[in-house]
C-alpha cells in the first residue's frame, strides 16, 4: 500500500514501486525474456497468467504516463481500489472494464492483454 504523500511525491515513486511490486507478486521475475519495469520490451513468459500480464501491463503504462491510481480510475470511469485491485493481480477483471481501461491508455484490449510487449507507451508488437 502506498504511504499517504504529496502527490508529486508518491507519483515519483511509481516506478520504484513497481519494481518492488513485480519482484513479489510475479513468477520468475528474473526469468530470460521476461518484462520487468526497468526492460518492458522483452516479450512476456507465454505461461504468465492473463491476471499477471494484465497487472503487470497496467502498471506499467500508468508509471510510463505518470500517472497516479487516482488519474488511471478518472481516466478510465472505474473506481481507484479497482485499479489496485487490478494492479495487485487480486481480481479477473471483466470484458468492459479492460476495455474501459484499454481506452483510457489510447490501446485496444488485445494490445492491453497480449503477451508481447511492446513500449508502454504503444500498442504491443504482432510477435
Amino acid at each position: 500500500m502506498l504511504p499517504k504523500l504529496a502527490h508529486a511525491q508518491r507519483d515519483n515513486a511509481i516506478p520504484t514501486q513497481t519494481a518492488r511490486w513485480a519482484e513479489n507478486h510475479l513468477p520468475h521475475p528474473r526469468q530470460e525474456g521476461f518484462p520487468t519495469p526497468e526492460n518492458p520490451n522483452v516479450n512476456a513468459a507465454p505461461t504468465m497468467p492473463a491476471r499477471s500480464r494484465l497487472a503487470l501491463r497496467v502498471r506499467l503504462l500508468r508509471a510510463a504516463r505518470g500517472w497516479s491510481q487516482e488519474r488511471l480510475a478518472a481516466e478510465s470511469g472505474l473506481h481507484r481500489n479497482y485499479i489496485g485491485h487490478i494492479e495487485r493481480a487480486e481480481l479477473n477483471a471483466g470484458l468492459d472494464n479492460i476495455e474501459k481501461i484499454a481506452l483510457a491508455f489510447g490501446l485496444t484490449p488485445c494490445a492491453l492483454l497480449s503477451p508481447h510487449l511492446a513500449h508502454p507507451d504503444g500498442p504491443a508488437s504482432a510477435g
